[in-house]
């Protein structure tokens, strides 16, 4: 909770209390519902637009980055890549499993509900995460959506082109 003072009126002043944003997660609501029903109508109009969206989205994201992302080493791209990932409410956790390789998993998906139907919504979001690691193949190999625990996701550094 945060307090606002309410000014303008005779006597003790008055507080207002309302959620910070990071509380409004924790009490039901209904905007996965009305996404959804948009994105079905969306859907009805132009099959495909609902996936342009998120790709359009997700293009404004990579707009925030660094410039150089590209340049910078494999290990440097994994990390920006978490940080996103983190930012976004997916819950990653990083492994390395050689010297050139990493395993990240993401543990919540803050797609689920929306992408219920959607296929094409996972493809765009790992289309996403290579943009944000360009120097390294990156495979999905488990998904929450289908009824796993986790999205698993193999990184491996590219060959560099010496």
């Amino acid at each position: 909770l945060e307090h606002v003072a309410e000014r303008g009126r005779p006597g003790r002043p008055r507080f207002r209390y309302v959620l910070t944003r990071a509380a409004e997660r924790l009490f039901p609501s209904r905007y996965d519902d009305v996404f959804i029903d948009v994105l079905s109508a969306l859907d009805d109009r132009d099959p495909g637009l609902a996936d342009e969206m998120l790709k359009d989205h997700f293009a404004r994201r990579i707009e925030e980055l660094p410039e150089d992302i590209g340049e910078k080493p494999v290990g440097d791209q994994l990390a920006q890549l978490v940080k996103v990932l983190d930012d976004d409410g997916h819950m990653p956790a990083v492994e390395q499993t050689g010297p050139e390789s990493w395993t990240v998993t993401t543990s919540n998906c803050p797609l689920l509900h929306i992408s219920e139907g959607r296929p094409g919504f996972c493809q765009v979001e790992l289309e996403f995460f290579r943009s944000l690691a360009p120097g390294a193949t990156i495979d999905c190999t488990q998904r929450i959506a289908p009824g796993g625990n986790a999205c698993v996701h193999m990184v491996k550094a590219k060959a560099s082109k010496d």
